[in-house]
């Protein structure tokens, strides 16, 4: 469990439906540092709402940082590169 902090740049479904998946996933592999996720601020209650409709008490602490102000151009050009190995 390398991922340690996500950022969202805006409320687009393409962008945030599947962090619910990342987050219950981590409480299923019993991840015990905490997540920071960093986003605007409704994105905090849309998850709240999915835990609570689910019955998920995460086994894990959930940082939320709400991004106030426009994120620089820059920082959105900027890609991470994820590499899981297959065996």
């Amino acid at each position: 469990m390398k991922i340690n902090h996500i950022f969202i740049s805006h409320l687009h479904g393409d962008h945030y439906f599947g962090l619910i998946g990342v987050v219950s996933t981590y409480h299923l592999l019993k991840r015990n540092r905490p997540l920071y996720i960093y986003g605007p601020q409704a994105l905090i209650d849309i998850l709240q709402i999915q835990l609570q409709v689910g019955q998920t008490d995460l086994c894990y602490e959930l940082v939320f940082r709400a991004l106030t102000q426009r994120v620089p151009k820059l920082f959105l050009m900027v890609r991470i590169l994820l590499l899981i190995p297959l065996y």
